[in-house]
């Protein structure tokens, strides 16, 4: 029977650097463990750097621990359909892991499940088929409830398929521009790699010609690519960020965003090549100083930001719409003037390699569009 391979669903998500099973690209010094679906085993064949090592050319002992708690766990995703902790880890070893006889294979299958408590059995084998060493996972099972709105579980359809944007809706155009705009989507993993600044200023250029009240253009796009700005930037929403989960989020607020995957972590702000932060301008200044009224300021700047999205999305970058509560510490780090306020942080630039987002669905046509045409 050939093996299937489980997809990690996790990549991407805010913070992520698993020890045991983040990619090498977010935990150089981690394992780095993928796993695949044999019957009903869960299996993973894998290859230790030098830094493994207990006595010299051996596979340290609590290293082979570690892997056998890893795939364990996610036996736990795959097989229960939900998430756990370790309440107890035996473990006999059987013979000496020799690196060079890596690849090393790992083998999980399902001793018990009571319900509360699976029992899993594991198997440490080099190359040759040589038991190295054996163990015994009692793993505590949450409901599924509790492991998506607390511990981020995607549910376990996301470890068999690569989610995408459905594209169920009455909408059967095949306008390629709405298929365009069908595939954008919000990033929440940003690559560290450059963007053309001279594209971002022209998306700008396109956001300034939104329509706005009295023609007042009540707005100013800061552009940030200075990376200690955008450190000052993350940490103060990390901790608006976190004392707003420590206080204020409530238990529906944080189910109803349990599939976004988000939480206090906030790392797209410095990974982002920039960030542009939108700012409502209040009132006006004339060049004698005269206060200036606006009209609808934020309907217009509203507006302005649909354009921005768009723009930059046609010309092939992501973005996140964030909007941390609140957000007045931009003030001070761009030093701006009092008859601004802060209005959206925009970073930009491109997702992660394997980063995936999370399965959503929009509403059909028929839900959002109500047509009046003459009756006959």
């Amino acid at each position: 029977m050939k093996s299937k391979k489980i997809h990690n669903p996790y990549i991407g998500d805010p913070g992520y650097a698993c020890f045991g099973c983040a990619p090498k690209d977010l935990n150089a010094r981690g394992l780095g463990l993928t796993f695949s679906l044999d019957g009903k085993t869960l299996i993973s064949d894998w290859t230790p750097q030098d830094s493994f090592q207990g006595a010299q050319g051996i596979l340290h002992g609590g290293i082979q621990a570690t892997l056998m708690d890893e795939i364990a766990s996610w036996y736990v995703f795959v097989f229960c359909g939900t998430a756990g902790a370790t309440k107890s880890l035996q473990v006999e070893y059987r013979s000496p892991a020799l690196m060079k006889y890596a690849p090393f294979h790992l083998q999980a299958e399902l001793k018990q499940n009571s319900g509360k408590t699976a029992e899993i059995m594991i198997r440490l084998m080099d190359c040759h088929s040589t038991i190295c060493s054996e163990g015994l996972a009692v793993y505590a099972l949450f409901s599924e409830s509790l492991a998506r709105g607390r511990f981020g579980f995607p549910g376990r359809e996301a470890f068999f398929k690569r989610p995408e944007v459905s594209t169920k809706s009455q909408n059967t155009s095949n306008d390629p521009l709405v298929k365009k705009f069908q595939a954008r989507r919000s990033v929440r993993s940003f690559s560290t790699k450059s963007v053309s600044l001279q594209d971002i200023r022209d998306c700008i250029a396109i956001a300034a010609t939104a329509p706005s009240g009295a023609n007042c253009q009540p707005w100013t796009f800061a552009l940030v690519t200075s990376g200690e700005l955008k450190r000052k930037i993350r940490k103060e929403a990390e901790h608006v960020e976190s004392l707003f989960y420590e206080r204020e989020s409530t238990q529906d607020w944080r189910e109803d965003l349990s599939d976004l995957r988000t939480d206090a972590s906030k790392a797209f702000l410095e990974d982002a090549p920039c960030l542009i932060i939108l700012f409502l301008q209040k009132f006006g200044r004339g060049r004698d100083g005269r206060k200036i009224n606006h009209y609808y300021p934020g309907e217009s700047l509203g507006m302005a930001a649909g354009f921005l999205i768009s723009a930059l999305h046609m010309k092939g970058y992501s973005t996140l719409p964030y909007t941390p509560a609140p957000m007045n510490f931009l003030m001070e780090i761009l030093d701006r003037p009092d008859n601004e306020r802060p209005y959206l942080i925009l970073p930009v630039g491109y997702a992660r390699d394997g980063w995936m987002p999370p399965v959503l669905e929009k509403k059909d046509l028929d839900k959002i569009l109500v047509e009046y045409g003459d009756s006959h």
